[in-house]
């Protein structure tokens, strides 16, 4: 790969870089830890890789990883690129909230994905504006998003809690502030608290001090004010904002996508996604086999039969992301599917700390 000296964004722990396969000119973001300042945190970089390991590549609307590589004082992680910026940057750039239709669309791929992270047993923990990322450039489109950053996402057991406080102040839900004991609910409060951020451009939650935000958190003290900010906004959005932010319980996500609000929306199952992966599979495995016929008898390019399945494999891709419209090419151009998936992400959790490491520690 070839790492661009330009930022795309800088997380707590990491910064990110766009990055292109030498081999084939396909764009990913790298996303660079330096591991000086890892150091201590291999366990949740751990987690994040055996949430990965579960969930990449199996829904269109969660960041992909592709790829890894480690130098002796960075770790690298190649994922899906998002060129269209964050969710939080499109909020701040309406002045008053977005429109309703465009926050209906945003909001049901976002719940329909974190329903899927909620059927593997995965609790996201971090949902917020920042974490929500748009794969193109295109603002007309609401459902071409990707959900990131899963380092402090967590594989739930059957019948298990958690009780340590996780992500962002701003999203917490009360039960996470007061330490109970937690699941997947929390991140149906998040979801309440982004369709609410969306709607007028500020938090429910946003107080001088902490220690007050968590006193309204803890109460549920919000308003829908001032009063010509949500003047436009209809009563089942109000109300959806209100069934996510309930202090007890509060709907699943598969519920949610029963709401009012959503229930006219159109959701594309994930299965979709693997079936036609599937199809492309097949179909560049049959390419490859023509170009190898072909070789053989000494042809110099590939066959009209050959030119045709590439042509089909296009005309897949149409139907796919922008961003599989690239793990296509890379197809094609015969190298190993999806520029070298990491098949078995937790294997780089064991790189070298700086115990070890010949740069130079914190």
């Amino acid at each position: 790969y070839y790492v661009s000296k330009n930022k795309l964004g800088n997380g707590t722990f990491s910064s990110v870089y766009e990055c292109k396969n030498k081999f084939t000119g396909s764009h990913y973001a790298a996303k660079m830890y330096k591991k000086r300042m890892v150091h201590g945190l291999e366990m949740m970089l751990q987690n994040e890789f055996q949430v990965l390991k579960r969930i990449s590549r199996s829904h269109r609307n969660i960041l992909a990883l592709v790829d890894y590589f480690e130098t002796s004082d960075k770790l690298y992680l190649i994922t899906d690129i998002a060129l269209g910026g964050e969710l939080f940057d499109r909020i701040v750039k309406s002045n008053r909230g977005m429109v309703e239709p465009e926050i209906k669309e945003i909001t049901t791929t976002i719940v329909s994905t974190v329903e899927y992270l909620h059927s593997c047993n995965i609790v996201h923990r971090d949902l917020k504006t920042e974490n929500i990322l748009f794969q193109s450039r295109d603002t007309s489109n609401g459902s071409d998003i990707l959900l990131a950053d899963f380092g402090l996402a967590r594989i739930l057991q059957t019948g298990e809690k958690l009780y340590d406080r996780s992500g962002t102040l701003s999203y917490m839900a009360p039960e996470m502030i007061n330490r109970v004991g937690y699941t997947k609910s929390v991140d149906v409060w998040a979801i309440g608290v982004i369709v609410y951020f969306m709607s007028c451009g500020y938090f429910p939650f946003d107080c001088e001090t902490d220690q007050e935000t968590m006193e309204a958190i803890r109460n549920v003290e919000y308003q829908f004010e001032p009063v010509d900010y949500w003047n436009n906004k209809s009563p089942e959005l109000k109300d959806f904002i209100r069934t996510c932010l309930q202090k007890y319980n509060r709907q699943s996500c598969q519920e949610l996508l029963r709401h009012p609000f959503l229930s006219d929306a159109v959701t594309e199952s994930p299965t979709t996604l693997s079936s036609l992966s599937q199809q492309l599979r097949d179909s560049v495995s049959q390419l490859e086999h023509f170009k190898t016929q072909e070789n053989s008898e000494g042809s110099s390019g590939l066959s009209s039969q050959s030119m045709s399945l590439a042509a089909s494999s296009n005309g897949l891709s149409s139907k796919l992301s922008f961003i599989e419209k690239s793990r296509i090419d890379s197809l094609i151009a015969g190298v190993t599917l999806q520029g070298a998936c990491c098949e078995t992400p937790e294997q780089v959790s064991c790189f070298n700390t700086p115990l070890t490491s010949a740069s130079v520690s914190r």
